[in-house]
């Protein structure tokens, strides 16, 4: 580094050698993609448990400093000293009976409807059959021109329905038991990464500040300390907001379809809770699934009386409910909610989706604050 500093036209040609290297390093792997592509799949195999970990323990981490912050109201120096550990913990074992009481009770629920619905499919499909027969014998004019006659548009449905090969599927299933082993590895890896990330969250992140700013400048640094934090918050306010939100709509749902009788209230209820956490278009896609389930396991007047109510619900829940739990600087536009989610999902799928939200949020913050910087130089 003194070097460096006694030879200043050195210094000067610095960036133009990296740029150069860095446009040799970037053709030669455009030149290799096939090996390019090998090796990142090899080293994700290898890192993905780990990430997995990191992006669990990110979740995790908010329960657990709420129970940390509970352990340090104790006048207690071991308390204090060992909070972290302790909390972590205590985390462990809370999740560990919430599995053991998932494991009990609700999946056989959820077992017993997955049964109780293929077991039914030919009434299914026999009213499915029914449902196209009416549809096809209204007296409209002209109102399906070009389409096959009621015969056809059914025998076309049941050889649909018949070519899903369930037998097909199960083997294809069973065949795949073989590397059962590999992924029970992983998940082990994953889970003991989780609760060391846990645990040594403290010394991570004083580890991360001093790198960045042995990395970058101090005004750079203060950029990144200061929208890292802020993307920080983005994130654990979405989590929260749409796992509280999440649970109450998931809970609505479910006793709403269990008053109009459907043997699938549990899980239909289950599923519009985890999709809630894909912004705008994932309870859209709960309540459209959730009505087909109705029309197609009860009749189509009971899934019309079920769309009403889900409606009403849908309604309840962003007018009311998610307003309550979003704080005024996490609000966001709807306009904004569904270009994010859009281009979330076509660059990075479900979780580009999910994580669109935060993201947007921290760039709008950045835009507006950009804006007031340069009125006030004005």
């Amino acid at each position: 580094m003194e070097f460096f500093k006694n030879n200043k036209a050195l210094l000067a040609m610095l960036p133009y050698v990296i740029i150069v290297l860095l446009s040799v390093a970037t053709i030669w792997l455009l030149s290799q993609v096939t090996f390019v592509a090998a090796a990142f799949s090899t080293f994700w195999a290898v890192v993905s448990p780990f990430a997995a970990a990191f992006v669990l323990a990110y979740i995790f981490d908010m329960p657990c400093s709420f129970i940390q912050k509970f352990l340090l109201r104790f006048d207690s120096k071991f308390l204090k000293k060992r909070s972290r550990l302790i909390s972590s913990l205590i985390l462990l074992l809370i999740l560990i009976i919430l599995s053991v009481a998932l494991v009990n009770f609700v999946v056989p629920i959820i077992a017993r409807s997955i049964t109780i619905f293929i077991r039914d499919i030919p009434v299914y499909q026999q009213n499915i059959q029914d449902f196209i027969y009416r549809m096809y014998h209204l007296e409209i004019p002209d109102f399906l021109p070009d389409l096959p006659t009621t015969d056809e548009f059914i025998a076309m449905v049941t050889s649909i329905i018949e070519d899903f090969n369930i037998e097909y599927i199960l083997s294809t299933v069973i065949s795949g038991v073989g590397g059962a082993f590999g992924v029970v590895f992983r998940l082990f890896l994953t889970i003991v990464a989780t609760i060391y990330f846990l645990i040594e969250k403290d010394p991570i992140k004083a580890f991360s500040k001093r790198l960045v700013a042995a990395l970058t400048s101090k005004r750079l640094n203060e950029f990144i300390i200061k929208y890292s934090g802020k993307l920080d918050f983005n994130f654990r306010q979405y989590i929260y907001t749409q796992t509280i939100d999440g649970l109450i709509l998931g809970t609505l749902m479910a006793i709403a379809l269990f008053f109009i009788g459907s043997p699938f209230a549990l899980v239909l209820g289950i599923m519009l809770g985890v999709l809630n956490y894909i912004p705008y278009f994932g309870s859209i896609i709960g309540t459209v699934i959730a009505i087909l389930v109705v029309a197609i396991t009860q009749d189509f007047n009971t899934a019309l009386i079920a769309a009403i109510i889900m409606f009403i619900i849908q309604q309840l829940d962003s007018n009311v409910i998610q307003p309550k739990l979003m704080s005024d600087s996490f609000s966001i536009s709807p306009l904004l909610v569904i270009i994010s989610v859009t281009i979330g999902g076509a660059y990075g799928g479900v979780m580009g989706m999910i994580v669109a939200i935060p993201l947007a949020c921290l760039f709008r913050d950045i835009v507006e604050e950009f804006i007031e910087l340069r009125n006030s130089k004005n």
